[in-house]
C-alpha cells in the first residue's frame, strides 16, 4: 500500500511546509510523538471496543470526519453519534497502523495505514478493507491532543 499513499504523503509534507514557512517550528521531540501516538492507540482500542464514548474521547469538541464519499461529520457529538450507530450493526477488528508523526506548534499530523474488517452483528459475510489515513491533532490547553481532522480513503482492491 505505500506506493498508493503518495496523496496522503503529499498533504502531510504541504501542512508542515506551511507551518515551517508562517513562523512554526517542527519539533519532534519524543515526548511530544509519543504523546501524539497514544491518541492513535486509544482510538484503536475504542473502535474494537465498540466504544463510542471513547471515541468521542479522542476528538476534539469541533473535531470532523471526511470519510471517503460521504458527507463530513463535525462536532465531538455528532462523531460519537456515527460511531454509536455503525457500532449497533456492526462489530469491528480494526487497526490503524503507526506512521510518520510531524508535530508543529500545537497542531501534529499523522501519515498511517489502516486495516478494517466489517462483522455484521445480524450474521452474514465479513468484510475486509485497507486504505490510508491523515489525522490532524490539535493540542489542547490540557496538554493532551485531540483528532480535529480524520480524513480517510480505502484502497482499491487488487
Amino acid at each position: 500500500m505505500k506506493g498508493r499513499s503518495w496523496y496522503s504523503g503529499i498533504i502531510v509534507f504541504a501542512l508542515v511546509t506551511l507551518c515551517a514557512t508562517f513562523g512554526g517550528t517542527i519539533a519532534f521531540a519524543a515526548d511530544e510523538t509519543a504523546a501524539v501516538d497514544k491518541v492513535r492507540i486509544d482510538f484503536n482500542a475504542a473502535f474494537n471496543a465498540g466504544d463510542a464514548d471513547a471515541i468521542e474521547r479522542v476528538f476534539d469538541a469541533e473535531g470532523t470526519l471526511l470519510p471517503p464519499g460521504m458527507p463530513a461529520v463535525t462536532g465531538r457529538e455528532n462523531i460519537g453519534n456515527r460511531y454509536r450507530d455503525l457500532f449497533r450493526t456492526t462489530r469491528f477488528r480494526f487497526e490503524l497502523r503507526s506512521g510518520d508523526i510531524r508535530v508543529c506548534d500545537g497542531w501534529a499530523f499523522m501519515n498511517v495505514e489502516f486495516a478494517r474488517t466489517d462483522i455484521p452483528k445480524a450474521g452474514g459475510g465479513e468484510t475486509s478493507v485497507e486504505g490510508y489515513c491523515v489525522l490532524v491533532l490539535k493540542k489542547q490547553p490540557d496538554g493532551s491532543w485531540k483528532i480535529f481532522r480524520d480524513i480517510w480513503n480505502e484502497a482499491p482492491k487488487p
